[in-house]
């Protein structure tokens, strides 16, 4: 007896433990930069894998500085529970068909195939150049629209929003793939709570490359800030592991030492942060004498990869975790290379719950994904996978399930690398990793054009026209899509031409759309850009805005409904007619309409000359673009 109830004990634990089980995976909208998170939450705890937090240019879309809550999901997981759930609204369900034959992974002629020749004819053996930035690819720069005011209001409403999603964790584990400013420069005390324990791991070369230009010895002000954040927390008593792998031992012990609060916080108290970053420079100086190329006592980074546990086993880790730790895998790490991009830390994460896995590339260019095939010879991403255990550790929490059934129908995202960047396209990376979706952590399109419509339509290309193409089918025999407004790209008229559409494959891309949110109920965002009117769907035109108005403006007009505007170009009057917004997904400030029946929305916007980022007093208007 006592045997049985103790099964039946340990029965019950199990079946806890697998309804505790969830994940989350977010890509954050860092303006021209990078950043993306899986959270883990168990009843041991809740664990984040954040990956990057930086952003070059916080000229994004005003939208940004008014986000509104997690819309309902617009892509869901095809099941019965989920069907019952739909709105009214006009949606396209497809559940999977009878008809529609059994799809199987050709992993064993991914497995074979030379990946150094025949992965590199995917792709156009000259490529075309992209288009000029002036034929915009994303939503319109807003550059000479926003102060600085409004950048600062968006960079708060960033920071909030990283800062909730990391809040309840128990432990955060954070790596920066390499060193530029768009990966690193949000690392600061606004965005990590204080009371999170951390430990980061500081991938590529921050202390030779980047400061070896001209001569110069002195790394980059975001670089030192970064540095000088991690000080301040070890001050602060709070558990704060740091660790830098492209060093040899005894060089990475020197840095760690730097860090102390007893050499660094001392050296800086009371300085101004200029004052505090030139000291940290002298500081750093007989560590960087001994990294700087120049120097041919530098020691050589060993490349790394395996398992999370194995290649950072003598990093201290809460026994707690070691299992949801079992999920993070290391593709490349170390990586030796004069373009610091490519000190890139590759990195995938396996979510067991939703069965899918997110591949973490940062500025990785083509030479990275070479290395990852040979140190990975005959064999790809799901195979290494399967004979690291992943899918059997899958199949013990899905009791319906087997690792074989589970590897035919698990799903891989992998995010672009660079912003999606045409000059980072990799035959071999898609081969490898046969995803499914991509992401694309991209700017506003107004500085480097990313990403690049280019490389979308050759990917696209590739996966219609090779065994690729069983990947997407795969997606779209699980989720289902609730409507067609997630946008990619514009042309050069500015109009909308490609839209998330099932049976054709799949780029999520957050600087359309807010924040990213990928969990079993699906994947949603915080800004819905779809609205219905008199059964008619629209959605926001993401050129500058053509109309403005002040609030004190509108304000006064609401007993007639009647508001007046001008263009950002002229003086002449336009009249709106305000409107309630008939949906309740409806994002936006106001809903007008002009003399012509065209309908515009409102986003309310902090002016230069107000003081108080947190109230607006203008209002720009954006042109609504019939479905169709």
């Amino acid at each position: 007896m006592g045997d049985i109830m103790y099964r039946f004990f340990l029965s019950i634990l199990f079946f806890c433990h697998f309804l505790w089980a969830t994940e989350e995976f977010y890509i954050f909208p860092m303006g021209q930069g990078n950043s993306q998170l899986v959270i883990y939450e168990r009843p041991e705890g809740k664990v984040g894998i954040l990956y990057d937090l930086g952003s070059k240019s916080l000229q994004m879309h005003p939208k940004f500085g008014t986000r509104g809550a997690w819309q309902q999901p617009f892509l869901f997981p095809i099941k019965a529970t989920h069907l019952k759930e739909i709105d009214h609204e006009k949606s396209e369900v497809f559940p999977p068909t009878p008809s529609r034959p059994s799809i199987r992974r050709n992993s064993q002629k991914a497995a074979t195939n030379s990946f150094s020749e025949e992965d590199e004819m995917l792709f156009p053996p000259t490529p075309i150049h992209p288009p000029a930035t002036t034929m915009l690819q994303t939503p319109g720069t807003t550059e000479k629209k926003l102060s600085g005011k409004q950048r600062d209001t968006i960079k708060n409403e960033l920071e909030k929003l990283v800062s909730e999603q990391l809040e309840s964790l128990d432990q955060l584990f954070i790596f920066l793939s390499h060193s530029d400013e768009d990966h690193i420069n949000f690392l600061n005390h606004e965005n990590i709570p204080e009371h999170v324990p951390i430990t980061v791991i500081l991938a590529g070369d921050w202390f030779g490359d980047i400061g070896a230009e001209d001569g110069k010895t002195n790394f980059t002000e975001p670089a030192k800030k970064v540095l000088i954040f991690l000080s301040q927390r070890i001050s602060k008593g709070i558990p704060t592991h740091v660790y830098f792998p492209y060093y040899s031992p005894e060089l990475n012990h020197q840095i760690i030492e730097m860090l102390q609060p007893h050499v660094l916080l001392e050296a800086i108290s009371g300085q101004k942060i200029s004052e505090a970053l030139e000291t940290l420079d002298v500081l750093a100086q007989p560590i960087i004498g001994q990294c700087l190329k120049i120097n041919p006592a530098a020691p050589t980074p060993r490349f790394l990869h395996g398992p999370f546990l194995e290649v950072f086993g003598h990093l201290p880790i809460d026994p707690r975790f070691q299992d949801i730790l079992n999920n993070v895998y290391i593709w490349s790490l170390n990586q030796p290379a004069d373009d610091t991009n490519n000190h890139s830390m590759v990195v995938s994460c396996t979510l067991p719950n939703l069965n899918m896995s997110v591949i973490l590339t940062g500025d990785a260019e083509n030479s990275v994904f070479h290395r990852i095939v040979a140190e990975n010879t005959e064999r790809n991403f799901l195979q290494i996978l399967m004979e690291h255990g992943t899918f059997e550790r899958i199949a013990k929490e899905k009791p319906d399930s087997n690792s074989q059934q589970l590897l035919e129908s698990h799903l891989v995202m992998l995010m672009l690398p660079h912003h999606g960047s045409l000059a980072n396209r990799s035959g071999c990376m898609l081969r490898f990793f046969t995803p499914n979706v991509f992401g694309i952590s991209a700017g506003d399109g107004g500085r480097y054009a990313h990403p690049s419509i280019e490389l979308i339509e050759q990917i696209r290309r590739i996966y219609s026209e090779s065994t690729l193409q069983h990947q997407l089918q795969i997606f779209d025999q699980q989720y289902g899509y609730r409507d067609k407004f997630h946008f990619i790209a514009l042309n050069d008229k500015k109009q909308v031409i490609d839209k998330a559409e099932r049976e054709k494959l799949l780029f999520l891309c957050p600087n359309i759309y807010g924040c990213i949110k990928w969990d079993q109920e699906g994947i949603r965002t915080n800004f819905s850009n779809s609205i219905t009117i008199n059964t008619r769907e629209y959605s926001m035109s993401y050129a500058s805005h053509v109309l403005e108005a002040d609030i004190q403006t509108i304000e006064s007009s609401r007993a007639s409904t009647q508001i007046p505007t001008t263009s950002p170009e002229s003086s002449v009057i336009t009249m709106l007619t305000l409107l309630e917004p008939t949906a309740a997904r409806f994002s936006y400030d106001y809903l007008t309409v002009d003399v012509n029946g065209d309908f515009f929305v409102g986003i309310n916007i902090v002016d230069e000359a107000d003081r108080e980022p947190r109230k607006p007093k203008k209002v720009y208007f954006y042109r609504l673009l019939a479905a169709g």
